[in-house]
């Protein structure tokens, strides 16, 4: 049994589209059609352990394009996160 590791979802999608094995893939990712293009989910049953994720700045003033990026993830990974 050959294991791939990747920091790239991407490229774990293609090595599942390419039969060279499984992957685990956010659900999140599904509301983009063309990324689920050749794959399909073996196991529907199954979740995997939910990640917690960490944004640590050097200070309290975001620039933008930190304060967009965290926006994005938000709405995208928890559409009803709680007010902080």
């Amino acid at each position: 049994m050959v294991l791939f590791s990747a920091r790239s979802v991407g490229l774990l999608a293609q090595f599942a589209r390419e039969h060279q094995g499984i992957t685990i893939l956010a659900q999140f990712l599904a509301s983009y059609p063309s990324f689920w293009a050749g794959l399909v989910r073996v196991s529907p049953d199954w979740e995997a352990t939910p990640a917690h994720i960490f944004a640590l700045t050097a200070n309290q003033v975001l620039p933008a394009k930190i304060a967009k990026l965290l926006d994005v993830v938000k709405s995208s990974v928890w559409p009803k996160s709680p007010a902080t």
